[in-house]
């Protein structure tokens, strides 16, 4: 009895050693830009005589490949009736340089009259690493997208904000990236959840040892039984 007990408990012990071993993911913040909400610059379509610009940028460097990517910001609708557009992401800075080729997803936003709406375009992502932008595109309503004078950044390395932009209403060419206006005044908020992509972590020697003893202490028993 006390031989098997002391098999059993080995056998549990290189089990919890496989689990170590097995990739282990976590949804984290890999980049959050807080602060005073006291950034707003006219946004909508150019039949709005109060737009300044059609749309508005964050470009963010991934500094790692990330899964289940999410990406959040806030939108302030100066309309009564509310504003809509769309939302980009594009594995490129935004500028003249940019092409359609670096589209990764467009997604339809919506935001309520006369209020600051939460907005979530995008989730469930899989990235490589790289410079992307987050794009978006108002076409009804007079809207903003919410920033900071204050920005607050939090995040674990795995993204770093690069920059903010205003899009003018004469771009002209594919939209997220033809032409661009550097914001100064403030930094547009946004934040980025996922989670790592991560490897298995190897079994460790001393589960190898394990493994070996068990076998070892197996022909033992059988050996025993046969006497």
């Amino acid at each position: 009895m006390t031989f098997g007990f002391r098999i059993n408990s080995i056998a549990a012990l290189i089990a919890g050693l496989f689990v170590l071993a097995s990739p282990a993911t976590a949804s984290t913040v890999a980049l959050d830009i807080q602060g005073p909400q006291d950034g707003y610059e006219s946004l909508g379509p150019d039949t709005l005589p109060l737009a300044a610009s059609d749309g508005a940028a964050a470009t963010f460097s991934l500094n790692a490949d990330l899964t289940n990517a999410a990406f959040s910001f806030d939108l302030f609708c100066f309309t009564p009736t509310g504003c809509s557009g769309l939302a980009y992401l594009t594995q490129s800075p935004v500028g003249p340089t940019g092409s359609i080729a670096g589209l990764k997803a467009v997604s339809a936003i919506v935001g309520t009259g006369l209020t600051t709406t939460s907005l979530t375009p995008f989730s469930g992502l899989d990235l490589t690493a790289g410079i992307y932008s987050l794009v978006i595109e108002m076409t009804v309503g007079h809207s903003a997208w919410v920033g900071s004078q204050s920005p607050v950044m939090a995040g674990d390395g795995r993204a770093t904000h690069l920059s903010s932009w205003l899009i003018p209403l004469d771009d002209g060419n594919y939209f997220p990236t033809s032409a661009v206006v550097p914001l100064t005044s403030y930094t547009l908020q946004y934040t980025i959840t996922a989670d790592p992509v991560s490897a298995a972590v190897p079994l460790p020697p001393a589960g190898l040892l394990l493994l070996g003893a068990v076998g070892a202490m197996s022909v033992l028993r059988n050996k025993r039984r046969k006497a």
